[in-house]
């Protein structure tokens, strides 16, 4: 299996930022969350084996998430 490919959704004084972790660019900056989430779920489904982290406004708390791929923590039912 391979290594799990994590995108993060931040604010910055530039906007939303969508980024990839462990890459030193972003993929780019976004007026509306909205609309960093909707590119940042495709990046990411594209991608296959990945993970999808939404923070909130106020920092490093996350707001949301979603995997992509070989889930390791399914949700039941």
């Amino acid at each position: 299996m391979s290594d799990r490919r994590k995108y993060r959704i931040n604010k910055t004084d530039r906007g939303w930022r969508l980024k990839a972790d462990g890459d030193s660019k972003a993929i780019g900056y976004f007026e509306k969350k909205d609309n960093a989430v909707s590119r940042g779920r495709d990046v990411a489904r594209n991608h296959g084996n990945s993970q999808l982290i939404v923070h909130k406004q106020e920092g490093n708390e996350i707001q949301t998430e979603w995997t992509y791929g070989d889930d390791p923590n399914p949700p039941k039912g």
